[in-house]
């Protein structure tokens, strides 16, 4: 008896570094140096966004948008902060 049928190929995902990097920038950015790690998030997301899209076996599309919003909104808070703490004087 043979075995017929299309070989089961296994294909392991896997969360991009970049990713969860982003994520991790992003969210210290809320906590501390909002500015520098707001761009490097957006940054890291950005990249992590084209290598998933290259790399069929990276997941973390979803990670990377969330890490670009949150990043570019904590850099502009921190800007505004600024600005508001410079007018004040």
């Amino acid at each position: 008896m043979a075995v017929t049928g299309v070989p089961v190929v296994e294909s392991r995902l896997e969360v991009c570094k970049e990713a969860k990097q982003a994520m991790i920038a992003a969210l210290g950015g809320i906590l501390l140096f909002g500015i520098i790690l707001g761009i490097i998030a957006v940054v890291l997301g950005f990249q992590a966004r084209t290598k998933i899209k290259h790399d069929a076996s990276l997941t973390g599309s979803g990670l990377a948008s969330a890490a670009i919003v949150i990043g570019a909104m904590v850099a502009f808070m921190s800007v505004v902060g600024m600005i508001s703490r410079v007018n004040q004087h």
